[in-house]
């Protein structure tokens, strides 16, 4: 994965939120048409700019920001997301739309960002050059593609990850919310959605047929 594919341009975010420490939660959709959860250090992200403006009272402008970690879910985001909440301690994530096959019906799934797998990074095609130097200049090589010392060296500052390697990306749980109710009630609208004050386990849902659920 390039260092490239960490750089986000909130621009393109089909949602954003944040929770209460100042991370920027932002859907992205990428070249493929594939959704993804893009997090950011909102509040270094500021600092930085303020510090390149060289004035901590003005606007700012982040421009190029990176991102901090990469969430991909399964099952994929099947419908027409338009907004996402996140609960204040940043654990879970709302997204609700509407469905693609019906635009009556509403769409809910929150994702459990806690744990969650870690995916592997995409590593470039590898193409074999002779190495000059022989054997051993080989096995030096070959240990620094591994980011390990090779015998009687010493580590490099980047450590495995090396410098500018980025987030890896990890696979979190899609769970959908009540699809029985919504599927079977088209033209039922969403009002409000927002995560209970008291426990930000439990969701709360206002709609258009004037009732509160708590889910």
């Amino acid at each position: 994965m390039s260092s490239h594919e960490h750089v986000v341009d909130l621009r393109d975010a089909v949602a954003l939120d944040t929770d209460a420490a100042g991370t920027i939660y932002a859907l992205i959709r990428n070249d493929e048409g594939d959704l993804r959860i893009v997090l950011l250090d909102g509040r270094q992200e500021v600092l930085e700019a303020q510090q390149r403006q060289g004035s901590l009272h003005e606007p700012v402008r982040i421009s190029g920001p990176s991102a901090t970690q990469i969430v991909r879910t399964h099952p994929a985001i099947d419908f027409d997301v338009r907004g996402l909440q996140v609960a204040p301690s940043g654990r879970y994530l709302l997204l609700h739309g509407y469905s693609y096959q019906d635009s009556s019906v509403v769409s809910l799934a929150v994702v459990d960002l806690h744990g969650g797998q870690p995916l592997p990074a995409a590593t470039p095609p590898h193409h074999h050059h002779p190495t000059p130097g022989g054997p051993a200049a080989a096995a030096a090589a070959a240990a620094a593609a591994r980011g390990t010392p090779a015998r009687g060296g010493t580590a490099g500052a980047g450590g495995a990850g090396g410098a500018g390697a980025g987030p890896r990306p990890k696979q979190c749980r899609l769970h959908p919310v009540d699809p029985e109710l919504f599927s079977s009630r088209p033209g039922l609208l969403l009002y409000q959605a927002s995560w209970h004050p008291h426990s930000e386990e439990h969701l709360v849902l206002l709609t258009s047929d004037s009732r509160l659920r708590l889910y």
